[in-house]
């Protein structure tokens, strides 16, 4: 089972490297009417805002129901695979835009992991 759960997070980790390159390349050669209409979608608009306080009351095996209920939205999916009966999702909040974020990972509706960058 130990292997599996390395594989998964193996796997997740793979994938967000791949999105972010493909992104990144996408972005950079698109002309740049394409990057102005991508800035006003996607970077102007800020994610879910969290804090450290609501990041610390966040505990490993709690539903992602649970975790909505505390931050009081939503995260973004950044990654998400389903794997031998293992369906892992990862989950981005950011504190406004401006600075700090957290990322949570889920495994059969569970949290496994956590982390935070930047949170006040």
């Amino acid at each position: 089972m130990k292997k599996a759960f390395l594989g998964t997070i193996g796997v997740c980790l793979g994938v967000i490297l791949v999105f972010n390159v493909i992104t990144a390349i996408g972005y950079f050669s698109a002309p740049k009417e394409t990057q102005k209409i991508y800035k006003e979608t996607y970077i102007a608009t800020p994610l879910p805002i969290i804090t450290l306080s609501e990041f610390n009351q966040i505990k490993e095996k709690m539903s992602y129901e649970k975790v909505v209920d505390i931050i009081g939205a939503e995260g973004e999916v950044v990654s998400e695979s389903s794997i031998g009966g293992y369906t892992t999702i990862m989950y981005k909040w950011e504190n406004g835009g401006i600075n700090g974020n957290m990322m949570a990972m889920f495994q059969n509706d569970k949290l496994i992991n956590k982390s935070q960058f930047g949170l006040e």
